[in-house]
């Protein structure tokens, strides 16, 4: 063979290579993010939110059994009208995501939005509880932390300051 048909070919598997090792990382990450957010999002319509509270990072699970307990009715996912992801973003190590949530109930009906911050941890991927921001309506709407949103819930203050 010539060198001048080898020389073009190498060039370009080790161009393929290089692109391959810059980018698939991310994206397998990505998609990794993807199934524990898809996993998360079927237990929550299927109405087993405490299992779904499993995806909040340790530090928080208790916290966010408490608020289960306190705000969400048995058998709420019967008026569960849609629950989907409007957005995920990247930021640094983390992703926001935006989950956006419609109940529509006999006498009401309503819609709202979530600002979950995914991280990656040995036990997957994970969301911070005191970092999650809610806002009424959608699109519009002012985002503002759970806890606020709660009424300054002391619910947070049960367990130590930290995460991940």
């Amino acid at each position: 063979m010539k060198a001048s048909r080898i020389v073009p070919a190498a060039v370009l598997a080790a161009v393929a290579l290089l692109l391959l090792g810059m980018y698939l990382p991310g994206y397998l990450r990505y998609r990794s993010l993807r199934a524990d957010l898809g996993r998360f999002i079927e237990l929550i319509k299927k109405g087993d939110p405490i299992a779904a509270a499993a995806y909040v990072d340790d530090v928080d699970y208790d916290a966010l059994v408490g608020l289960i307990d306190a705000y969400v009715p048995r058998d709420y996912f019967q008026d569960l009208a849609a629950l989907n992801v409007s957005s995920v973003e990247r930021q640094g190590k983390e992703y926001a995501v935006k989950l956006v949530v419609r109940f529509t109930g006999k006498s009401y009906s309503g819609v709202g939005q979530a600002k979950l911050r995914w991280h990656h941890t040995p036990k997957g991927w994970r969301f911070a509880l005191r970092t999650a921001e809610v806002a009424e309506g959608y699109p519009e709407g002012d985002f503002t932390s759970l806890q606020s949103f709660l009424g300054g819930s002391d619910l947070f203050r049960s367990s130590s300051p930290g995460g991940y």
